[in-house]
């Protein structure tokens, strides 16, 4: 028999979202009315989103926000290096359209997980995250420029 799947609260992602900002060094951060949180820390950006249908926290290292229309080069570049074994510190590399973002992304939906276990991931997720943006994307960018 399947053991049930507990879900996350919002109050637990709540907990995630702070507990993690100060962990990481950055300025204590909670999710606001729109289930939004972000911080910067010392390597980047951290971003949080909590989904309410489905009790999960959407958690995002920035790697890159686009001002214009996408160049679908450097997408393709992007997607090219993941297959090309590209660490991701465990996450996707996602383009968030509504802010116009590349991002490495987790999502947890398990509020069982232990607190020290997200943080692990979420370390790897940021160090990955901020080796994409002084390494990675920059030979990126340099490859997609003519």
């Amino acid at each position: 028999m399947h053991g049930r799947v507990n879900f996350m609260t919002r109050d637990e992602a709540d907990y995630i979202v702070v507990r993690y900002s100060r962990h990481i060094g950055g300025k204590v951060a909670r999710l606001n009315e729109a289930d939004l949180a972000g911080f910067d820390w010392p390597g980047g950006q951290m971003y949080f989103e909590y989904v309410s249908p489905i009790g999960s926290l959407v958690c995002r290292a920035k790697v890159f926000k686009f001002r214009g229309t996408v160049n679908p080069r450097i997408m393709f570049l992007l997607e090219a290096a993941v297959r090309s074994g590209e660490d991701t510190g465990g996450g996707a590399l996602e383009f968030h359209e509504p802010s116009s973002g590349i991002y490495l992304t987790l999502t947890y939906t398990e509020a069982s997980k232990p607190f020290a276990e997200i943080a692990d991931g979420l370390d790897r997720l940021a160090q990955a995250g901020e080796t994409w943006i002084r390494v990675t994307l920059r030979k990126i960018l340099a490859a997609a420029s003519p």
